[in-house]
């Protein structure tokens, strides 16, 4: 298939997306859990923004971290992941199909039909780009974004929180 027409479906894909689309080359993370969209083509070597271009996704913590990938759009797409330049994993391969459709990483995430993976990182500076594994559409939309790592003394209260409901809803003897 020609690659140009791949690229421009892909980009119109994006731009109709509403979540934020990564289109400037190097973008900022944030640890908001806002998933930045970005495109990956079977031909390319790199994930691409907009443009084109190389992403290339930075983020510095002063704590550890979830690092979230998942395949949007139709199933099946999965790829590599680079942390400073270093091979960090890859997404899981899943089967590819027209039957399921996710128009945002929102929808794809915590549903195992898309590829996706989560990874906790320590604090410190970090690049994540990547490259395609297995993109059987030849041109798909991934998003990331990054999450805090609860801190304890939150897994405690959630805790505490639980056991509360649990004693108000259990039946009265």
């Amino acid at each position: 298939m020609n690659y140009l027409w791949i690229k421009a479906a892909a980009v119109a894909a994006l731009a109709a997306s509403t979540v934020q689309v990564a289109n400037a080359g190097v973008f900022n993370l944030t640890a908001d859990g806002e998933w930045l969209e970005f495109l990956v083509i079977d031909s390319a070597s790199t994930w691409l923004d907009l443009s084109g271009e190389e992403a290339q996704f930075v983020f510095t913590s002063s704590a550890p971290f979830f690092l979230r990938i998942t395949d949007i759009n139709f199933p099946g797409d999965s790829v590599q992941v680079l942390v400073n330049g270093v091979l960090l994993g890859s997404t899981p391969d899943v089967g590819y199909s027209l039957d399921a459709y996710a128009d945002t990483a929102g929808v794809a995430w915590g549903d195992m039909t898309w590829s996706q993976r989560n990874w906790e990182l320590p604090m410190g500076q970090y690049t994540f780009t990547g490259g395609p594994m297995n993109v059987p559409s030849e041109a798909t939309s991934f998003a990331i974004s990054v999450t805090a790592v609860p801190e304890p003394e939150t897994w405690a209260m959630l805790l505490v929180g639980l056991m509360g409901v649990f004693r108000w809803a259990r039946p009265k003897a």
